[in-house]
C-alpha cells in the first residue's frame, strides 16, 4: 500500500508549521493572562494545552458568514479551560464565556478588514500579526495590573451569584459576535446583505472586545471587595480572640482576688466533707477554669467557639459541642471564622427568645472524615425560621446576612449548605469536599 502526497504537501506542511510557529508568543501570553485569573494546573499537558489554545485562537480566521471556524475552535478553547485551569465550575464557565468572544471578535475584525485594506496582502498580514502580538501583550500587562499576585489575593475569589452575573452581562456581547459570523452563512442571503453585515461587524466587533475587557476588570474589581469582606471578616476573627483572651483574663484575675475568700469559705467547711467537695465542683466549673477548653486542632475554629461558648454561658444556653477538625482545611481563616460565626449567632439569637430554661440549648458537630467537611448546628426554636434567616435586631444594616453568607462560603468551596425544620427544632448542615491526600 503506497501513500500519496500532492503537489506541494510538504511545502504547504512546512509554511502551516512556520506560521504556528510564530503564534508561539501568542500562546505564552495567553497562558500568563489565563493563568492570572485561573491558575493552571501543575502538569505538562494542561501547561502545553493552554499554550497550544492561545496559538490557535491568535491564528483562529473567522470571516462573516463562516460559521464553521467559531463554532468548532469554541468548542476545543471551553475543553481547554474546563480541563487545564483549577477553579470553580462556574469560574471557569465564566472566563471561557468572556475570553472567548473577546478573542475571537479581534480575530474576526483583523481577517475582515483585509476586505477593505487597499494595500498588497502580505503588506497587511505582517502589519495584522504586529497588531495581533501588540493587542495580547496590552491585554497580558493589563491582567498583571488588575490582578496583584501578592500572597493574600493571588487569582479573583468570587461567590457564585457574581459569577452568575458576569455570565449575564458576557452574554450581549458573545450573542452579537456569533449572530455576526454566524447568521450570514444563511446561503439565501444576497451579496450585499453580506457586505452590509460586514460593515456592521467593523462597528459593533470593536465594542464587543471593549466590553469583554471592562467583564475581565469587573471581575477584578468585585474580586477586591471580595478579599476586603475577607479581610474584615479576618479582623473580626482577631477581635473575638482578644476580646475572649480578655475575658480570661478579667476572670483570672477575679479568681485571684477572691482566691483569700474561697480559702477562708472551704477552711470552714473542712469538718463537712461533702458541702466542701460541692464548693470545690462549683468554683472548678468557673468560667476562668474552664474556658481554656481546646476543642479541635483547627486554632480558627477554636476562638470561635470559645468566644461563642462565654456569649451562651452569659446568656443561660446551654452548649453540646463535639468537634474533630484537624488544623489544615480547605477552608480559609476568614471563612471559617464567618461560617461558624454566623451559624452560631443565629442559634444565640433563636434561643434568646425562648422563655424556658431547659429549652436554650445549642448542639455543635463538626468532624472531617471520609473526603467531606461537615459541620452541623442545632438549636431550639419557638417558630419557624424565615428561610433567609433575616434578623430580628434592630440594626439590619450590621445583621441579617445569616445564611446567604453561609451558603457562598460553601458554594465557593464546591460544597452545599442546607436547612432542615422540625417541630421546635433548626438545623443547619454545611458540607465541603475535602481534596484528596498529597495534594
Amino acid at each position: 500500500m503506497s501513500v500519496y502526497f500532492y503537489d506541494g504537501f510538504w511545502w504547504n506542511l512546512l509554511h502551516y508549521v512556520f506560521w504556528l510557529l510564530l503564534h508561539l508568543p501568542f500562546g505564552f501570553l495567553f497562558h500568563y493572562i489565563v493563568d492570572r485569573y485561573l491558575q493552571v494546573r501543575p502538569k505538562w499537558w494542561a501547561h502545553t494545552g493552554i499554550v497550544l489554545t492561545g496559538m490557535i485562537a491568535s491564528a483562529n480566521i473567522i470571516y462573516i458568514g463562516d460559521a464553521f471556524n467559531i463554532l468548532f475552535f469554541l468548542l476545543f478553547f471551553a475543553a481547554a479551560l474546563w480541563f487545564c485551569v483549577k477553579g470553580s465550575r462556574i469560574a471557569r464557565f465564566s472566563m471561557t464565556l468572556i475570553l472567548y468572544p473577546m478573542s475571537t471578535a479581534f480575530n474576526t475584525i483583523m481577517d475582515n478588514a483585509i476586505l477593505y485594506f487597499p494595500g498588497p496582502d502580505w503588506w497587511y498580514h505582517g502589519f495584522q500579526l504586529c497588531l495581533r502580538l501588540a493587542f495580547w501583550s496590552v491585554l497580558a500587562m493589563l491582567a498583571r495590573t488588575f490582578i496583584h499576585a501578592d500572597e493574600d489575593n493571588s487569582r479573583p475569589l468570587l461567590s457564585v451569584r457574581l459569577w452568575l452575573l458576569l455570565d449575564m452581562l458576557a452574554l450581549t456581547p458573545a450573542t452579537a459576535l456569533f449572530v455576526l459570523v454566524i447568521y450570514p452563512s444563511n446561503v439565501y442571503l444576497s451579496d450585499p446583505i453580506l457586505n452590509l453585515f460586514r460593515i456592521a461587524a467593523m462597528y459593533i466587533l470593536p465594542v464587543v472586545v471593549v466590553s469583554s475587557l471592562g467583564l475581565l476588570y469587573a471581575v477584578t474589581v468585585l474580586s477586591r471587595h471580595e478579599a476586603l469582606r475577607r479581610k474584615e471578616t479576618l479582623w473580626e476573627m482577631r477581635s473575638l480572640y482578644y476580646q475572649n483572651l480578655e475575658q480570661e483574663q478579667t476572670q483570672v484575675r477575679r479568681l485571684r482576688h477572691d482566691m483569700a475568700n474561697h480559702l477562708q469559705a472551704l477552711s470552714g467547711l473542712l469538718e463537712q466533707p461533702e458541702r466542701a467537695r460541692e464548693y470545690l465542683d462549683s468554683l472548678a466549673r468557673r468560667p476562668g477554669l474552664t474556658s481554656n477548653r481546646k476543642f479541635c486542632e483547627n486554632p480558627v475554629v477554636n476562638t470561635v467557639l470559645a468566644s461563642k461558648l462565654a456569649l451562651m454561658e452569659e446568656k443561660a444556653i446551654e452548649p453540646d459541642i463535639a468537634v474533630a477538625l484537624p488544623k489544615e482545611l480547605p477552608l480559609s481563616a476568614p471563612d471559617l471564622c464567618a461560617l461558624f460565626a454566623n451559624a452560631l449567632d443565629n442559634a444565640i439569637e433563636a434561643c434568646e427568645k425562648l422563655e424556658a430554661p431547659e429549652d436554650r440549648r445549642i448542639w455543635v458537630r463538626a468532624r472531617a472524615d471520609k473526603g467531606l467537611l461537615m459541620a452541623q448546628v442545632t438549636n431550639c426554636t419557638n417558630r419557624a425560621a424565615p428561610v433567609t434567616l433575616e434578623t430580628t435586631k434592630n440594626d439590619k444594616a450590621r445583621h441579617g446576612y445569616g445564611l446567604s453568607i453561609l451558603r457562598e462560603i460553601a458554594e465557593r468551596a464546591n460544597g452545599s449548605c442546607s436547612i432542615e425544620q422540625r417541630p421546635g427544632v433548626f438545623e443547619l448542615v454545611i458540607t465541603v469536599p475535602l481534596p484528596p491526600e498529597g495534594r
